[in-house]
């Protein structure tokens, strides 16, 4: 096995390790919000529109990634009123298409492949 494979299998590895870091992260975050969204006001219930927030960015405290305290469950649309440009976008997007498959059902599976 050549540097350029080794490192490559190393990169994937990583990324996968912290993408499951990641979805732990997130779903503890949700759990320790009880499911609600914790913008004032707002209380979403929905499960598919939550989210979870980092209140110290990642790239500003790469050190807080994982920390739960810096965590805070959003519905998509105040995770959207958090963030500009592309990532506002993003996230937009993925309500939109939760949205449009739940009140399209015969068409669930093509939207489904669509979400980000």
């Amino acid at each position: 096995m050549d540097r350029a494979e080794t490192r490559g299998k190393a990169l994937v590895f990583i990324e996968q390790y912290h993408a499951d870091k990641d979805i732990r992260w997130s779903t503890d975050v949700k759990i320790k919000a009880g499911w609600v969204c914790e913008e004032l006001g707002c209380g979403e219930l929905d499960r598919e529109l939550l989210e979870s927030h980092h209140i110290e960015p990642v790239a500003v405290c790469p050190e807080k990634r994982h920390d739960l305290a810096n965590g805070k469950c959003l519905c998509i649309f105040h995770h959207a009123s958090k963030h500009t440009g592309w990532a506002r976008l993003t996230i937009l997007a993925r309500g939109f298409l939760i949205l449009l498959a739940r009140y399209n059902p015969h068409q669930k599976p093509e939207i489904q492949r669509m979400v980000i």
